[in-house]
């Protein structure tokens, strides 16, 4: 696993796959990764829009994200798919969410992402 601050970039590998972040991951263990973003200070409510993305799954495949916002779970709002079991193909993962703004403070995103009979193609964080 490599991780680069300056350009906010993670590759974290395993034998014959890469899985290709967009922000900073904090650590990775067996079929799971966990993922940390530093969002950035705001002065009005954002929305963003964590995405993971699978390939490979089949009739066995269990996958999930679950984020959090300062160590506290997010309630992911409308058009969020936080889990999906035995389902064929490629699988998207999203968690729609706002944060409201905390004054002179930064806030921190943590993400873990688990899969299980799947290959993770990627994740990114974007603001809606």
């Amino acid at each position: 696993m490599s991780c680069s601050v300056a350009g906010i970039v993670c590759r974290w590998s395993i034998p014959s796959r890469t899985f290709v972040g967009s922000f900073i991951p904090c650590a990775a263990r067996g079929n799971s990764l966990d993922v940390v973003c530093a969002l950035r200070v705001h002065e009005a409510a954002q929305t963003y829009r964590f995405k993971a993305d699978f390939s490979g799954s089949h009739d066995d495949t269990s996958v999930r994200i679950s984020p959090t916002l300062d160590g506290v779970p997010v309630q992911c709002g409308e058009g969020s798919r936080t889990v999906s079991n035995f389902e064929t193909g490629d699988v998207i993962l999203a968690c729609r969410f706002r944060v409201e703004p905390k004054v002179g403070a930064q806030q921190v995103l943590g993400v873990t992402i688990f899969w299980s009979h799947a290959d993770p193609a990627g994740y990114a964080l974007d603001l809606e």
